[in-house]
């Protein structure tokens, strides 16, 4: 039995209620797929922008890491100057 004998078998009133029940659930389903798409594409943008926030980040770490010990140098040059 396929599925359109199936409705054959249903009075006319219950086969037009199913119909429209299917037609609505399949127009949902078009929905949803069409927001998994979109859902999808914002989270490949996300860690994307992420990646390139890491990044960012640890360059900025390394260059603070760097200035630090510059300061550090600097510091040590400057002090026994003070001392004096």
């Amino acid at each position: 039995m396929t599925n359109v004998e199936m409705f054959d078998e249903l009075p006319l009133k219950l086969q037009l209620k199913l119909r429209s029940q299917v037609k609505n659930l399949k127009a949902r389903i078009k929905d949803l797929i069409e927001i998994n798409k979109s859902h999808q594409s914002m989270n490949g943008r996300l860690k994307r922008d992420l990646n390139t926030e890491k990044k960012n980040h640890d360059i900025t770490r390394e260059d603070n890491q760097a200035l630090n010990l510059l300061i550090k140098k600097l510091e040590k040059k400057l002090t026994p100057n003070v001392a004096r």
